[in-house]
Protein backbone atom coordinates (compact mmCIF):
# COMPACT_ATOMS: atom_id res chain seq x y z
CA UNK A 1 0.00 0.00 0.00
CA UNK A 2 1.43 3.09 -0.87
CA UNK A 3 2.24 5.96 1.78
CA UNK A 4 -0.59 9.35 1.37
CA UNK A 5 1.79 12.02 0.20
CA UNK A 6 2.93 14.47 2.84
CA UNK A 7 1.11 17.33 1.23
CA UNK A 8 -1.95 15.41 1.83
CA UNK A 9 -1.45 14.92 5.36
CA UNK A 10 -0.86 18.11 5.95
CA UNK A 11 -3.96 19.45 3.82
CA UNK A 12 -5.72 17.14 6.21
CA UNK A 13 -4.84 19.07 9.56
CA UNK A 14 -7.10 20.88 11.36
CA UNK A 15 -6.13 24.34 12.13
CA UNK A 16 -4.78 24.79 15.47
CA UNK A 17 -6.94 26.81 17.29
CA UNK A 18 -10.08 24.66 16.62
CA UNK A 19 -10.93 23.90 19.62
CA UNK A 20 -12.19 27.85 20.41
CA UNK A 21 -15.96 28.07 20.25
CA UNK A 22 -17.19 31.44 21.15
CA UNK A 23 -16.17 34.82 19.98
CA UNK A 24 -15.64 35.09 23.70
CA UNK A 25 -12.97 32.76 23.63
CA UNK A 26 -11.46 33.84 20.58
CA UNK A 27 -11.23 37.32 21.99
CA UNK A 28 -9.63 36.20 25.31
CA UNK A 29 -7.49 33.40 23.47
CA UNK A 30 -5.89 36.37 21.25
CA UNK A 31 -5.65 39.06 24.28
CA UNK A 32 -3.62 36.48 26.81
CA UNK A 33 -1.54 35.73 23.64
CA UNK A 34 -0.61 39.05 23.06
CA UNK A 35 -0.33 40.25 26.77
CA UNK A 36 2.36 37.17 27.03
CA UNK A 37 4.53 38.34 24.38
CA UNK A 38 4.75 41.31 25.68
CA UNK A 39 5.39 39.98 29.21
CA UNK A 40 8.00 38.01 27.55
CA UNK A 41 9.47 40.36 25.88
CA UNK A 42 9.77 43.10 28.98
CA UNK A 43 11.65 39.71 30.63
CA UNK A 44 13.74 39.09 27.97
CA UNK A 45 12.29 35.32 27.80
CA UNK A 46 10.93 32.64 25.78
CA UNK A 47 6.70 33.14 26.09
CA UNK A 48 6.71 29.56 27.22
CA UNK A 49 8.53 30.78 30.17
CA UNK A 50 5.76 33.48 31.12
CA UNK A 51 2.76 30.44 30.37
CA UNK A 52 2.36 27.93 28.40
CA UNK A 53 -0.46 27.29 25.62
CA UNK A 54 -2.22 24.93 27.86
CA UNK A 55 -2.28 27.60 30.57
CA UNK A 56 -3.41 29.97 28.23
CA UNK A 57 -6.20 27.93 26.84
CA UNK A 58 -6.93 26.34 30.69
CA UNK A 59 -7.96 30.10 31.41
CA UNK A 60 -9.53 30.37 28.23
CA UNK A 61 -12.20 27.77 29.35
CA UNK A 62 -12.23 28.28 32.81
CA UNK A 63 -12.63 32.42 32.71
CA UNK A 64 -11.20 32.84 35.74
CA UNK A 65 -12.32 36.09 37.85
CA UNK A 66 -10.41 35.74 41.28
CA UNK A 67 -7.00 35.12 42.69
CA UNK A 68 -8.21 31.92 44.06
CA UNK A 69 -10.21 30.62 40.87
CA UNK A 70 -6.20 30.98 39.20
CA UNK A 71 -5.04 28.21 41.81
CA UNK A 72 -7.30 25.87 39.26
CA UNK A 73 -5.61 26.83 36.64
CA UNK A 74 -3.01 24.17 34.84
CA UNK A 75 0.48 25.46 35.11
CA UNK A 76 0.25 28.22 37.18
CA UNK A 77 1.75 27.95 40.73
CA UNK A 78 1.66 30.38 43.91
CA UNK A 79 5.10 32.21 42.09
CA UNK A 80 3.07 32.67 38.75
CA UNK A 81 0.26 34.00 40.54
CA UNK A 82 1.81 35.94 42.56
CA UNK A 83 3.90 37.11 39.41
CA UNK A 84 1.10 37.42 36.71
CA UNK A 85 -2.27 37.12 38.65
CA UNK A 86 -4.10 40.36 38.38
CA UNK A 87 -2.60 40.75 34.74
CA UNK A 88 -4.07 37.79 34.10
CA UNK A 89 -7.28 39.11 35.63
CA UNK A 90 -7.17 42.23 34.18
CA UNK A 91 -6.60 40.82 30.63
CA UNK A 92 -9.63 38.61 31.39
CA UNK A 93 -12.13 41.55 32.40
CA UNK A 94 -10.92 43.92 29.69
CA UNK A 95 -11.54 40.65 27.20
CA UNK A 96 -14.69 39.86 28.22
CA UNK A 97 -15.46 43.71 27.37
CA UNK A 98 -14.81 43.59 24.20
CA UNK A 99 -11.24 45.38 25.35
CA UNK A 100 -7.70 45.63 23.85
CA UNK A 101 -6.74 43.10 26.42
CA UNK A 102 -3.70 45.51 27.78
CA UNK A 103 -3.01 45.32 31.29
CA UNK A 104 -2.82 47.75 33.94
CA UNK A 105 -5.15 50.84 34.03
CA UNK A 106 -8.14 50.17 31.57
CA UNK A 107 -8.41 51.87 28.66
CA UNK A 108 -11.08 54.86 28.97
CA UNK A 109 -14.43 54.67 26.92
CA UNK A 110 -14.47 58.40 26.49
CA UNK A 111 -12.04 61.07 26.63
CA UNK A 112 -13.33 63.41 29.66
CA UNK A 113 -13.95 67.09 28.08
CA UNK A 114 -14.05 69.23 31.33
CA UNK A 115 -12.06 68.97 34.43
CA UNK A 116 -15.24 67.47 36.32
CA UNK A 117 -15.94 65.07 33.88
CA UNK A 118 -11.86 64.29 34.70
CA UNK A 119 -11.95 64.25 38.60
CA UNK A 120 -15.28 62.26 39.11
CA UNK A 121 -13.48 59.60 36.73
CA UNK A 122 -10.05 59.53 38.40
CA UNK A 123 -11.58 59.36 42.23
CA UNK A 124 -13.89 56.26 40.28
CA UNK A 125 -10.63 54.92 38.99
CA UNK A 126 -8.94 55.08 41.84
CA UNK A 127 -11.41 53.42 43.99
CA UNK A 128 -11.82 50.89 41.44
CA UNK A 129 -8.23 49.90 41.65
CA UNK A 130 -8.22 49.66 45.22
CA UNK A 131 -11.18 47.96 45.52
CA UNK A 132 -9.97 45.35 43.03
CA UNK A 133 -6.65 45.29 45.10
CA UNK A 134 -8.76 44.61 48.02
CA UNK A 135 -10.68 41.74 46.94
CA UNK A 136 -7.94 40.69 45.10
CA UNK A 137 -10.30 40.40 41.57
CA UNK A 138 -9.97 42.02 38.59
CA UNK A 139 -10.82 45.56 37.91
CA UNK A 140 -14.06 44.65 35.80
CA UNK A 141 -15.15 42.47 38.55
CA UNK A 142 -15.75 45.60 41.11
CA UNK A 143 -16.81 48.05 37.55
CA UNK A 144 -16.48 47.64 33.77
CA UNK A 145 -15.39 49.90 31.77
CA UNK A 146 -18.82 50.76 30.75
CA UNK A 147 -20.37 51.55 33.82
CA UNK A 148 -17.63 53.97 35.02
CA UNK A 149 -18.06 55.92 32.03
CA UNK A 150 -21.98 56.02 32.61
CA UNK A 151 -21.35 56.96 36.38
CA UNK A 152 -19.41 60.41 34.82
CA UNK A 153 -22.24 61.15 32.14
CA UNK A 154 -24.76 60.51 33.93
CA UNK A 155 -24.03 61.14 37.54
CA UNK A 156 -26.48 59.71 40.08
CA UNK A 157 -27.25 61.53 42.82
CA UNK A 158 -29.67 59.37 44.79
CA UNK A 159 -30.00 55.07 45.09
CA UNK A 160 -32.37 55.26 42.79
CA UNK A 161 -30.31 56.24 40.17
CA UNK A 162 -28.03 53.30 40.17
CA UNK A 163 -30.43 51.44 38.62
CA UNK A 164 -30.44 53.16 35.71
CA UNK A 165 -27.06 52.79 35.33
CA UNK A 166 -25.49 50.43 32.62
CA UNK A 167 -23.80 47.36 34.20
CA UNK A 168 -24.54 47.80 37.46
CA UNK A 169 -27.08 45.50 39.29
CA UNK A 170 -29.00 44.80 42.64
CA UNK A 171 -25.82 42.97 43.55
CA UNK A 172 -23.40 45.66 42.69
CA UNK A 173 -25.55 48.09 44.03
CA UNK A 174 -25.67 46.10 47.46
CA UNK A 175 -22.18 45.85 47.98
CA UNK A 176 -20.89 49.10 46.38
CA UNK A 177 -23.71 51.03 45.80
CA UNK A 178 -23.26 53.23 49.18
CA UNK A 179 -19.35 53.56 47.84
CA UNK A 180 -20.00 55.04 44.64
CA UNK A 181 -22.57 57.52 45.68
CA UNK A 182 -20.32 58.96 47.98
CA UNK A 183 -18.00 59.74 45.34
CA UNK A 184 -20.94 60.48 42.89
CA UNK A 185 -22.83 62.92 44.65
CA UNK A 186 -20.57 65.69 45.48
CA UNK A 187 -20.01 65.74 41.27
CA UNK A 188 -24.06 64.94 40.72
CA UNK A 189 -25.28 68.88 40.28
CA UNK A 190 -22.18 69.54 37.79
CA UNK A 191 -24.59 67.88 34.92
CA UNK A 192 -26.32 70.41 32.24
CA UNK A 193 -29.65 71.13 33.19
CA UNK A 194 -31.35 68.98 30.49
CA UNK A 195 -29.24 65.58 31.65
CA UNK A 196 -30.02 66.74 35.11
CA UNK A 197 -34.13 66.55 34.06
CA UNK A 198 -33.22 63.68 32.38
CA UNK A 199 -31.82 61.73 35.16
CA UNK A 200 -34.87 62.89 37.31
CA UNK A 201 -37.30 61.44 34.91
CA UNK A 202 -35.57 57.91 34.07
CA UNK A 203 -35.43 58.15 38.40
CA UNK A 204 -38.86 57.58 38.19
CA UNK A 205 -39.01 55.33 35.50
CA UNK A 206 -36.59 52.85 37.18
CA UNK A 207 -38.48 53.56 40.45
CA UNK A 208 -41.62 52.72 39.08
CA UNK A 209 -40.31 49.43 37.53
CA UNK A 210 -39.16 48.64 40.47
CA UNK A 211 -42.08 48.58 42.02
CA UNK A 212 -44.26 46.68 39.16
CA UNK A 213 -41.94 44.06 39.18
CA UNK A 214 -41.80 43.33 43.42
CA UNK A 215 -45.68 44.04 42.64
CA UNK A 216 -45.48 40.69 39.98
CA UNK A 217 -43.09 38.89 41.73
CA UNK A 218 -40.51 38.85 39.27
CA UNK A 219 -37.45 40.79 38.06
CA UNK A 220 -36.70 44.56 36.60
CA UNK A 221 -35.75 43.16 33.37
CA UNK A 222 -38.70 41.41 32.69
CA UNK A 223 -40.85 44.56 33.47
CA UNK A 224 -38.61 46.58 30.71
CA UNK A 225 -35.03 46.82 29.71
CA UNK A 226 -32.39 49.35 30.82
CA UNK A 227 -31.84 50.54 27.59
CA UNK A 228 -35.85 50.97 26.58
CA UNK A 229 -36.20 52.91 30.29
CA UNK A 230 -33.07 54.82 29.52
CA UNK A 231 -34.55 55.90 26.58
CA UNK A 232 -37.91 56.83 26.96
CA UNK A 233 -35.72 59.33 29.98
CA UNK A 234 -34.27 60.79 27.22
CA UNK A 235 -37.72 61.26 24.89
CA UNK A 236 -39.53 62.03 27.12
CA UNK A 237 -42.67 60.91 24.76
CA UNK A 238 -45.90 62.71 25.44
CA UNK A 239 -48.50 60.49 23.51
CA UNK A 240 -48.82 56.57 23.36
CA UNK A 241 -47.97 57.18 19.76
CA UNK A 242 -44.82 58.96 20.48
CA UNK A 243 -43.56 55.99 22.72
CA UNK A 244 -44.34 53.23 20.56
CA UNK A 245 -41.60 54.58 18.45
CA UNK A 246 -39.05 54.26 21.04
CA UNK A 247 -36.65 51.21 20.65
CA UNK A 248 -37.81 48.53 22.58
CA UNK A 249 -41.20 49.31 22.85
CA UNK A 250 -43.53 46.73 21.87
CA UNK A 251 -47.02 46.77 20.87
CA UNK A 252 -48.14 44.43 23.99
CA UNK A 253 -46.05 46.19 26.30
CA UNK A 254 -47.13 49.63 25.30
CA UNK A 255 -50.67 48.06 26.02
CA UNK A 256 -50.01 46.63 29.14
CA UNK A 257 -47.53 49.81 30.86
CA UNK A 258 -48.39 52.50 28.43
CA UNK A 259 -50.68 54.46 30.37
CA UNK A 260 -48.61 54.22 33.38
CA UNK A 261 -45.08 55.51 31.41
CA UNK A 262 -47.06 58.69 29.86
CA UNK A 263 -48.19 59.49 33.24
CA UNK A 264 -44.51 59.39 34.53
CA UNK A 265 -43.38 61.04 31.74
CA UNK A 266 -46.28 63.93 31.76
CA UNK A 267 -46.04 64.38 35.46
CA UNK A 268 -44.82 67.99 36.91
Amino acid sequence: MLRPLRREKAATQKPKDNWLRTEREERLWQALRHWRQQRAHAEEVPAYVVCGDKTLRDIVEKMPQTLEDLHQIYGLGEAKINKFGIDILNVCGNAAENQSGQTGNEEPLFTPQTERDQQLQHKLETWRAEQAAAEQCALGKVLSNISLTDLVVFTPAEKADLLGIYGIGSERIAQYGQAILDICRPYADGLSEPKQAERQLARRLFQWCLDTARYEGGEMHAVAKKQTLRAIAKARPQTLTALSKIEGVSGEWLEQYGEEIIEICTAD
